[in-house]
């Protein structure tokens, strides 16, 4: 029998709950993230300071040691998301409020990669100024 390999996407989000967890507006702001598998939708929140190394805006590192392969935001910083390519995270656009409606714009193609027009150039609060 033929196994597929998990595939692990992860959301930043404002708090743990699961599909109906709201999508951070910015990821290096997001104080949870959610690791969601795509075959079956199990997931799992995890504290962003839980996750985060000394110096680090976003735990990519960790992110990366769990498995994500890929990472949907709506907005993201030009070194977060250099980060993410030096750990092979693939970086997409979402516009959805929750993770379960991320997942349907996924599952019908509508997730572009993220466009010069939503990465910032420095930090500001969650309401969100880029």
């Amino acid at each position: 029998m033929l196994k597929t390999r998990r595939m692990l996407i992860a959301y930043p989000v404002l708090g743990s709950e699961g599909l109906q967890s709201k999508i951070s507006t910015h990821f290096g702001r997001a104080p949870c993230f959610l690791a969601v598998e795509t075959r079956d939708h199990a997931c799992q929140a995890y504290a962003t300071d839980e996750l985060r190394a000394d110096g680090e805006c976003a735990p990519l590192r960790a992110l990366a040691r769990l498995g994500v392969r890929e990472v949907h935001c709506a907005h993201m910083g030009r070194g977060a998301l250099q980060r993410c390519l030096e750990h092979r995270l693939q970086v997409f656009h979402t516009t959805a409020s929750t993770v379960e409606a991320a997942l349907m714009a996924r599952a019908a193609g509508l997730c572009p990669d993220l466009p010069d027009e939503a990465l910032c150039a420095g930090h500001h609060d969650e309401s969100h100024h880029c």
